[in-house]
């Protein structure tokens, strides 16, 4: 048996784009889908598949693109498809700005 522990703040219903949740006492964090995984929870996915160096990782239900940033900061290549425009434009900005953060992959 595997186990990922992690502190879930709750389900978001959003009335558009890129929804605030508001979490008891604390700051809001912001989402933009209503049921977006945590990164670190699809990097622990990514790492208990056991994926090869350099593996294709797939997300045929994108949403928000926490499997895509997973997989780009585990060096991997990353192919997500999303029907919904919103959130297709909301994941590929957030893996952009992953990859940018992490600058050119090493030769």
């Amino acid at each position: 048996m595997r186990i990922f522990r992690h502190l879930w703040d709750g389900l978001c219903i959003s009335r558009g784009y890129e929804t605030q949740c508001e979490r008891s006492g604390q700051a809001a964090v912001s989402r933009v889908h209503p049921t977006q995984k945590p990164v670190d929870l699809m990097t622990w996915c990514i790492e208990q598949a056991r994926v090869p160096k350099g593996g294709l990782i797939l997300d045929p239900y994108m949403g928000g693109g926490s499997t895509g940033i997973s997989a780009v900061r585990s060096g991997h290549p990353f192919i997500g498809v999303e029907c919904e425009p919103q959130y297709f434009e909301a994941a590929c900005r957030r893996i952009k700005h992953a990859q940018d953060t992490l600058g050119p992959p090493a030769p």
